[in-house]
């Protein structure tokens, strides 16, 4: 798996797509088949009364931020080289492998945002979305709303990580800063009105593709990256 350019199979194998779109289409005929007549069109638009209700859900926690005076961070945990095909450092590991691996680093933030004394729903609250490298290997987009200094603890325990990490570059995390951790605009204007927080904005906009909305069905790199996911049994959100 890897760039296209390179020769190689984006997201996920041909062979992956094939099996799950027979599955799909099978899917989709034993639905025309049924008796009530609106379950074909109630099958057909799942995927976006999902979307919607995601949007939604996250939408309202955005607002209830905002009420509460949160600022926001939107964190970006990526595998080490080992895990990725495209790497000459790739040791076989499996798209789970790298699913296991975000889960551990997510647990360990989590756990020392808890030993500095901040609680779930009360100091902090968040969202994140899985998503695939071209290569196969997953990252995930974490979205923190905070109150405090919470943002100063993910960030040294994400350091910590990273630096115990041999196959990471040195000062991996200094040098992408700005790409791992991104936070509202200093000068931004205040968005206590119905603004939606930026971060919600890219990762929705991420998402129509992973849930292969129509505006993008024709797009061969949101079919592919929707199913990666879908083959690995991984929820979207």
């Amino acid at each position: 798996l890897g760039a296209q350019e390179k020769g190689k199979m984006p997201y996920c194998s041909d062979a992956t797509i094939e099996i799950l779109k027979a599955r799909e289409e099978e899917i989709a005929k034993r639905v025309a088949k049924s008796p009530r007549k609106n379950l074909a069109e109630i099958y057909k638009n799942s995927a976006k009364s999902t979307f919607n209700q995601a949007y939604l859900q996250a939408k309202a926690m955005d607002i209830v931020a905002k009420k509460r005076g949160m600022s926001w961070v939107f964190v970006t945990l990526t595998c080490p080289p080992e895990y990725h095909s495209s790497s000459q450092s790739f040791d076989g590991s499996s798209f789970d492998d790298g699913q296991s691996y975000l889960k551990r680093v997510f647990a360990q933030i989590g756990r020392s945002i808890g030993n500095a004394g901040y609680k779930s729903g009360k100091d902090f609250q968040g969202i994140r979305v899985v998503e695939v490298h071209k290569d196969g290997t997953p990252h995930w987009h974490v979205l923190y709303y905070f109150t405090g200094d919470l943002n100063k603890v993910i960030e040294q325990k994400l350091s910590n990580i990273y630096a115990q990490e041999p196959s990471r570059p040195l000062n991996y995390l200094k040098d992408h800063k700005d790409s791992i951790f991104l936070y509202p605009e200093q000068n931004a204007a205040d968005t206590q009105g119905g603004a939606t927080t930026p971060a919600i904005s890219y990762i929705f906009k991420k998402l129509t593709y992973a849930f292969q909305l129509y505006a993008h069905s024709e797009n061969e790199d949101a079919i592919r990256h929707r199913y990666e996911i879908k083959a690995a049994g991984e929820g979207k959100i």
